[in-house]
């Protein structure tokens, strides 16, 4: 079984589609449930989002299997990853250092984050991940 560190851009995604990645385990930091949170809270604040449909997609990020961590490991190997790259602040280096440590690659959609983190991990599109489950 395929594990993915499933970053909080990508989760938002996932639970927008309403259909999970089955076939696979999905890992996160802690961090990420309070992202998506955010996510939704940017949403509603745009008009992008409507209230009932904020609350559909936080009853979906409470059913998604996800395993959360956030250990002392983690939060060491987030430190080295975030002054190896370079990075502004430890939020995305959690989930390389989670990749790193426990997972086949990490779940980030296309953008400056996952520019960030070319060559530190393998990557995929939430697109692409759905795709190797389906053939595997």
């Amino acid at each position: 079984m395929a594990r993915y560190v499933i970053h909080s851009g990508s989760l938002m995604a996932l639970l927008e589609r309403g259909t999970g990645l089955g076939g696979c385990a999905l890992l996160a930091p802690g961090a990420a449930r309070s992202e998506v949170l955010n996510l939704l809270y940017d949403g509603l604040r745009a008009g992008s989002l409507s209230r009932g449909t904020a609350n559909r997609l936080l009853t979906r990020l409470a059913e998604e299997k996800v395993r959360y961590l956030s250990d002392r490991v983690l939060r060491s190997k987030a430190l080295d990853t975030a002054l190896e790259l370079g990075l502004a602040d430890t939020f995305l280096a959690e989930y390389v250092a989670l990749a790193r440590l426990h997972a086949d690659a990490l779940v980030i959609e296309d953008g400056p984050e996952r520019e960030a983190v070319r060559g530190a991990v393998r990557t995929l599109t939430l697109a692409q991940a759905a795709g190797e489950e389906e053939r595997r």
